[in-house]
């Protein structure tokens, strides 16, 4: 998950439970509404659980991107590497070209599986 999908999700659930807190306070307040007040009221431990869930789900997921990027990185330091020492060998056979080609096959491979 990107910086900026987490931002995206972060900002959705702080919104919304502003907008329950609100909803609660108007109906209290403006409306008049007990019976709504205490049904939010009654109900508001189990929704800010399922917001505080919903959000480490999100911070779990963006861990494990950046740690996907983390594999990345290497794996396109290695195929750097060993492509140039592939172009800096003065007499390049098969086997030089087949670990190169891996290399770069990998890191090819790897950038499609995170993003």
């Amino acid at each position: 998950m990107t910086k900026r999908m987490l931002q995206i999700r972060l900002s959705l659930v702080i919104t919304s439970l502003i907008l329950l807190l609100v909803a609660a306070i108007a109906t209290d307040h403006f409306l008049q509404q007990r019976k709504i007040y205490e049904t939010v009221k009654d109900f508001s431990n189990f929704i800010i659980a399922i917001a505080a869930a919903y959000l480490a789900y999100s911070f779990q997921r963006r861990q494990t991107f950046l740690a996907s990027l983390r594999h990345l990185w290497h794996e396109l330091v290695e195929a750097k590497a060993a492509l140039i020492d592939y172009t800096h060998n003065l007499k390049p056979d098969q086997i030089a070209y087949s670990a190169a080609h891996r290399s770069l096959s990998k890191a090819i491979d790897t950038v499609r599986s995170v993003y």
